[in-house]
Protein backbone atom coordinates (compact mmCIF):
# COMPACT_ATOMS: atom_id res chain seq x y z
CA UNK A 1 0.00 0.00 0.00
CA UNK A 2 1.37 3.40 -1.01
CA UNK A 3 2.24 5.88 1.73
CA UNK A 4 0.71 9.33 1.21
CA UNK A 5 0.57 12.72 2.88
CA UNK A 6 -2.65 14.73 2.63
CA UNK A 7 -2.51 18.50 2.23
CA UNK A 8 -5.61 20.02 3.82
CA UNK A 9 -8.78 18.81 5.55
CA UNK A 10 -12.34 20.21 5.47
CA UNK A 11 -14.55 19.29 2.51
CA UNK A 12 -11.66 17.80 0.59
CA UNK A 13 -10.83 15.44 3.44
CA UNK A 14 -14.48 14.39 3.67
CA UNK A 15 -14.53 13.62 -0.06
CA UNK A 16 -11.31 11.62 0.22
CA UNK A 17 -12.77 9.67 3.14
CA UNK A 18 -16.17 9.06 1.53
CA UNK A 19 -14.51 7.78 -1.64
CA UNK A 20 -12.63 5.12 0.30
CA UNK A 21 -9.29 6.87 0.28
CA UNK A 22 -8.20 5.47 3.65
CA UNK A 23 -8.72 1.91 2.41
CA UNK A 24 -6.62 2.50 -0.72
CA UNK A 25 -3.57 4.23 0.73
CA UNK A 26 -1.66 4.50 3.98
CA UNK A 27 -2.03 8.10 5.17
CA UNK A 28 1.13 8.77 7.15
CA UNK A 29 0.59 12.50 7.80
CA UNK A 30 -1.67 15.48 7.20
CA UNK A 31 -0.42 19.01 6.63
CA UNK A 32 -1.14 22.48 5.27
CA UNK A 33 -0.07 26.03 6.06
CA UNK A 34 -2.20 26.22 9.24
CA UNK A 35 -2.94 22.75 10.60
CA UNK A 36 0.52 22.04 11.99
CA UNK A 37 0.27 24.99 14.35
CA UNK A 38 -3.14 23.95 15.69
CA UNK A 39 -3.42 20.14 15.75
CA UNK A 40 -1.22 17.21 16.72
CA UNK A 41 -3.43 14.50 15.23
CA UNK A 42 -6.60 14.18 13.10
CA UNK A 43 -8.40 10.83 13.14
CA UNK A 44 -5.29 9.40 14.75
CA UNK A 45 -3.07 10.59 11.88
CA UNK A 46 -0.06 12.80 12.76
CA UNK A 47 -0.34 16.43 11.71
CA UNK A 48 2.89 18.07 10.59
CA UNK A 49 4.02 21.50 9.46
CA UNK A 50 4.76 21.87 5.73
CA UNK A 51 8.46 22.40 6.38
CA UNK A 52 8.57 18.94 7.95
CA UNK A 53 7.46 17.20 4.74
CA UNK A 54 10.93 16.12 3.70
CA UNK A 55 11.42 14.43 7.06
CA UNK A 56 8.49 12.08 6.37
CA UNK A 57 8.76 8.96 4.21
CA UNK A 58 5.94 9.06 1.64
CA UNK A 59 5.28 8.07 -1.98
CA UNK A 60 2.69 10.70 -2.94
CA UNK A 61 1.20 13.93 -1.66
CA UNK A 62 -2.52 14.47 -2.36
CA UNK A 63 -3.83 18.05 -2.35
CA UNK A 64 -7.40 18.02 -1.02
CA UNK A 65 -9.05 20.83 -2.96
CA UNK A 66 -11.30 21.04 -6.03
CA UNK A 67 -10.27 24.66 -6.65
CA UNK A 68 -7.86 24.54 -9.61
CA UNK A 69 -6.33 27.94 -8.87
CA UNK A 70 -5.71 27.05 -5.24
CA UNK A 71 -4.33 23.68 -6.34
CA UNK A 72 -1.78 25.43 -8.57
CA UNK A 73 -0.73 27.77 -5.74
CA UNK A 74 -0.26 24.86 -3.35
CA UNK A 75 1.82 23.00 -5.95
CA UNK A 76 4.18 25.97 -6.15
CA UNK A 77 4.44 26.12 -2.35
CA UNK A 78 5.08 22.37 -2.10
CA UNK A 79 7.70 22.41 -4.87
CA UNK A 80 9.45 25.28 -3.09
CA UNK A 81 9.75 22.97 -0.10
CA UNK A 82 11.66 20.49 -2.26
CA UNK A 83 8.85 18.04 -3.12
CA UNK A 84 9.02 16.79 -6.72
CA UNK A 85 6.09 17.66 -8.99
CA UNK A 86 5.53 14.09 -10.16
CA UNK A 87 4.53 12.87 -6.68
CA UNK A 88 1.84 15.55 -6.24
CA UNK A 89 -1.71 14.37 -6.99
CA UNK A 90 -5.11 16.15 -7.14
CA UNK A 91 -8.19 15.23 -5.12
CA UNK A 92 -10.28 14.84 -8.29
CA UNK A 93 -8.68 11.49 -9.16
CA UNK A 94 -10.86 9.94 -6.45
CA UNK A 95 -13.98 11.07 -8.32
CA UNK A 96 -13.26 8.73 -11.23
CA UNK A 97 -15.72 5.86 -11.54
CA UNK A 98 -14.27 2.49 -10.44
CA UNK A 99 -11.24 4.30 -9.01
CA UNK A 100 -8.46 2.11 -7.70
CA UNK A 101 -5.31 3.83 -6.47
CA UNK A 102 -2.91 1.02 -7.41
CA UNK A 103 -4.29 0.86 -10.96
CA UNK A 104 -4.19 4.64 -11.18
CA UNK A 105 -0.47 4.68 -10.37
CA UNK A 106 0.11 2.09 -13.10
CA UNK A 107 -1.70 4.39 -15.56
CA UNK A 108 0.27 7.41 -14.40
CA UNK A 109 3.60 5.61 -14.65
CA UNK A 110 2.74 4.11 -18.05
CA UNK A 111 2.83 7.60 -19.59
CA UNK A 112 -0.13 6.68 -21.80
CA UNK A 113 -0.93 9.14 -24.59
CA UNK A 114 -4.55 9.84 -25.58
CA UNK A 115 -5.59 10.94 -29.06
CA UNK A 116 -9.09 12.28 -29.71
CA UNK A 117 -10.98 14.21 -32.36
CA UNK A 118 -12.69 16.49 -29.85
CA UNK A 119 -11.84 17.83 -26.37
CA UNK A 120 -12.11 14.32 -24.99
CA UNK A 121 -8.39 13.77 -24.43
CA UNK A 122 -8.15 16.95 -22.37
CA UNK A 123 -11.04 15.85 -20.14
CA UNK A 124 -9.37 12.51 -19.44
CA UNK A 125 -5.94 13.99 -18.75
CA UNK A 126 -7.46 16.57 -16.42
CA UNK A 127 -9.67 14.03 -14.65
CA UNK A 128 -6.72 11.74 -14.02
CA UNK A 129 -4.39 14.57 -13.09
CA UNK A 130 -1.83 13.47 -15.65
CA UNK A 131 0.73 15.33 -17.75
CA UNK A 132 -0.56 16.03 -21.27
CA UNK A 133 1.35 13.79 -23.69
CA UNK A 134 -0.79 14.32 -26.78
CA UNK A 135 -1.06 17.13 -29.36
CA UNK A 136 -4.86 16.78 -29.77
CA UNK A 137 -5.78 18.95 -26.78
CA UNK A 138 -8.40 21.75 -26.88
CA UNK A 139 -9.17 21.31 -30.60
CA UNK A 140 -11.32 19.19 -32.87
CA UNK A 141 -11.33 17.60 -36.32
CA UNK A 142 -14.12 16.35 -38.54
CA UNK A 143 -14.30 12.58 -39.06
CA UNK A 144 -12.58 12.58 -42.47
CA UNK A 145 -9.70 14.73 -41.23
CA UNK A 146 -9.26 12.70 -38.07
CA UNK A 147 -9.26 9.40 -39.96
CA UNK A 148 -6.61 10.74 -42.37
CA UNK A 149 -4.54 11.70 -39.33
CA UNK A 150 -4.95 8.27 -37.71
CA UNK A 151 -3.96 6.45 -40.91
CA UNK A 152 -0.46 7.92 -40.62
CA UNK A 153 0.18 9.32 -37.14
CA UNK A 154 3.97 9.39 -37.42
CA UNK A 155 3.81 11.02 -40.85
CA UNK A 156 1.54 13.78 -39.57
CA UNK A 157 3.77 14.29 -36.53
CA UNK A 158 6.74 14.74 -38.85
CA UNK A 159 4.87 17.45 -40.79
CA UNK A 160 4.67 21.01 -39.39
CA UNK A 161 1.23 22.26 -38.37
CA UNK A 162 0.43 25.50 -40.24
CA UNK A 163 -2.30 28.10 -39.70
CA UNK A 164 -5.08 28.51 -42.26
CA UNK A 165 -8.05 30.87 -42.54
CA UNK A 166 -10.63 31.10 -39.76
CA UNK A 167 -13.42 28.59 -39.66
CA UNK A 168 -16.92 29.81 -38.75
CA UNK A 169 -18.33 27.18 -36.41
CA UNK A 170 -21.75 28.62 -35.66
CA UNK A 171 -22.97 30.92 -38.47
CA UNK A 172 -25.90 32.17 -36.40
CA UNK A 173 -23.73 33.08 -33.43
CA UNK A 174 -20.86 34.17 -35.62
CA UNK A 175 -18.20 32.35 -33.61
CA UNK A 176 -15.01 32.11 -35.67
CA UNK A 177 -12.13 29.91 -34.56
CA UNK A 178 -8.55 29.68 -35.77
CA UNK A 179 -7.76 26.61 -37.82
CA UNK A 180 -4.64 24.65 -38.67
CA UNK A 181 -3.52 22.02 -41.15
CA UNK A 182 -1.00 19.26 -40.70
CA UNK A 183 -0.46 17.26 -43.86
CA UNK A 184 -3.91 16.42 -45.22
CA UNK A 185 -5.67 16.81 -41.84
CA UNK A 186 -7.33 20.03 -40.64
CA UNK A 187 -8.04 20.97 -37.03
CA UNK A 188 -10.21 23.68 -35.48
CA UNK A 189 -8.79 25.49 -32.45
CA UNK A 190 -12.03 26.20 -30.61
CA UNK A 191 -10.30 27.09 -27.34
CA UNK A 192 -7.77 29.56 -28.76
CA UNK A 193 -7.84 33.16 -29.90
CA UNK A 194 -4.90 32.69 -32.26
CA UNK A 195 -3.63 29.71 -34.22
CA UNK A 196 -0.12 30.33 -32.91
CA UNK A 197 -0.94 29.31 -29.33
CA UNK A 198 -2.68 26.14 -30.53
CA UNK A 199 0.23 25.24 -32.80
CA UNK A 200 2.68 25.70 -29.90
CA UNK A 201 0.55 23.31 -27.82
CA UNK A 202 0.39 20.86 -30.72
CA UNK A 203 4.18 20.89 -31.04
CA UNK A 204 4.66 20.23 -27.32
CA UNK A 205 2.25 17.32 -27.53
CA UNK A 206 4.07 15.84 -30.51
CA UNK A 207 7.35 15.95 -28.58
CA UNK A 208 5.79 14.26 -25.53
CA UNK A 209 3.75 11.65 -27.40
CA UNK A 210 4.35 8.04 -26.36
CA UNK A 211 4.29 5.97 -29.56
CA UNK A 212 4.77 2.81 -27.52
CA UNK A 213 1.63 3.30 -25.43
CA UNK A 214 -1.34 5.26 -26.74
CA UNK A 215 -5.09 5.01 -27.19
CA UNK A 216 -7.22 6.66 -29.91
CA UNK A 217 -10.74 7.89 -29.13
CA UNK A 218 -13.22 9.00 -31.81
CA UNK A 219 -16.70 10.50 -32.06
CA UNK A 220 -18.30 8.53 -34.90
CA UNK A 221 -20.67 10.39 -37.24
CA UNK A 222 -21.41 7.81 -39.94
CA UNK A 223 -21.47 4.08 -40.65
CA UNK A 224 -18.53 4.49 -43.03
CA UNK A 225 -16.44 6.22 -40.37
CA UNK A 226 -17.33 3.50 -37.87
CA UNK A 227 -16.12 0.72 -40.16
CA UNK A 228 -12.92 2.55 -41.11
CA UNK A 229 -12.07 3.41 -37.52
CA UNK A 230 -12.63 -0.18 -36.44
CA UNK A 231 -10.35 -1.45 -39.22
CA UNK A 232 -7.44 0.89 -38.45
CA UNK A 233 -4.25 -0.94 -37.39
CA UNK A 234 -4.28 0.78 -34.00
CA UNK A 235 -4.27 -1.75 -31.20
CA UNK A 236 -6.10 0.33 -28.58
CA UNK A 237 -8.99 2.45 -29.83
CA UNK A 238 -12.49 3.42 -28.70
CA UNK A 239 -15.18 4.97 -30.88
CA UNK A 240 -18.61 6.23 -29.80
CA UNK A 241 -21.66 6.02 -32.08
CA UNK A 242 -25.44 6.29 -31.77
CA UNK A 243 -25.88 3.06 -33.77
CA UNK A 244 -25.13 -0.48 -32.64
CA UNK A 245 -22.66 -1.57 -35.31
CA UNK A 246 -21.55 -4.75 -33.52
CA UNK A 247 -17.93 -3.65 -33.97
CA UNK A 248 -15.34 -4.46 -31.32
CA UNK A 249 -13.98 -0.93 -30.95
CA UNK A 250 -17.29 0.99 -31.12
CA UNK A 251 -19.31 1.78 -28.00
CA UNK A 252 -23.05 2.02 -28.69
CA UNK A 253 -24.80 5.10 -27.22
CA UNK A 254 -28.57 4.32 -27.34
CA UNK A 255 -29.43 7.42 -25.27
CA UNK A 256 -29.12 9.47 -28.46
CA UNK A 257 -32.36 7.97 -29.80
CA UNK A 258 -34.30 9.97 -27.18
CA UNK A 259 -35.30 13.51 -28.34
CA UNK A 260 -35.42 14.61 -24.69
CA UNK A 261 -31.88 13.40 -24.10
CA UNK A 262 -30.59 15.07 -27.28
CA UNK A 263 -32.16 18.33 -26.14
CA UNK A 264 -30.32 18.08 -22.82
CA UNK A 265 -27.04 17.92 -24.77
CA UNK A 266 -28.06 20.77 -27.09
CA UNK A 267 -28.34 18.28 -29.95
CA UNK A 268 -24.57 17.85 -29.98
CA UNK A 269 -23.44 14.22 -30.09
CA UNK A 270 -19.85 15.34 -29.64
CA UNK A 271 -20.97 17.14 -26.48
CA UNK A 272 -22.36 13.88 -25.16
CA UNK A 273 -19.18 11.99 -26.00
CA UNK A 274 -17.00 14.61 -24.33
CA UNK A 275 -18.98 14.15 -21.15
CA UNK A 276 -18.34 10.40 -21.16
CA UNK A 277 -14.93 11.35 -19.76
CA UNK A 278 -16.54 13.31 -16.93
CA UNK A 279 -19.89 11.79 -15.98
CA UNK A 280 -20.98 8.47 -14.59
CA UNK A 281 -24.45 7.02 -15.05
CA UNK A 282 -26.09 5.44 -18.07
CA UNK A 283 -23.02 5.80 -20.28
CA UNK A 284 -20.22 5.02 -17.83
CA UNK A 285 -17.01 3.59 -19.25
CA UNK A 286 -14.41 2.03 -16.97
CA UNK A 287 -11.55 4.27 -18.01
CA UNK A 288 -9.29 2.80 -15.33
CA UNK A 289 -9.27 -0.49 -17.24
CA UNK A 290 -9.41 1.08 -20.69
CA UNK A 291 -6.23 3.11 -20.09
CA UNK A 292 -4.57 -0.02 -18.76
CA UNK A 293 -5.63 -1.79 -21.99
CA UNK A 294 -7.87 -4.20 -20.16
CA UNK A 295 -11.50 -5.06 -20.87
CA UNK A 296 -12.80 -1.61 -20.03
CA UNK A 297 -14.17 -0.15 -23.25
CA UNK A 298 -17.62 -1.67 -22.88
CA UNK A 299 -20.43 0.31 -21.31
CA UNK A 300 -21.11 -0.47 -17.67
CA UNK A 301 -24.84 -0.42 -17.00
Amino acid sequence: MYKVVLWGVGTGYNIFTSRGGHSMVDVVAITDSVLGSVYKKIDGIPVIKPEELLHVLFDYLIILTDDDELYKKIIIAVENLGVKRDVILPLRIFRNAFFDFDEYIKIKESNVSILSDYCFAGYLYHGFGMRFTSPTINMYAENDDYLRFLRDIKGHFATPMIAVENYVDHPIGGNAYPRGRVGDSEWVFNHDVTAETAIERWNRGVERFNHENFIAVMTIMSDEAAHEFDSLPIKYKIGFYWKDMQLDSIVYMPEWSSPEFRAQKHYSFSGLVNRVAEESGVHTINWMRALLHKDGIRRVE
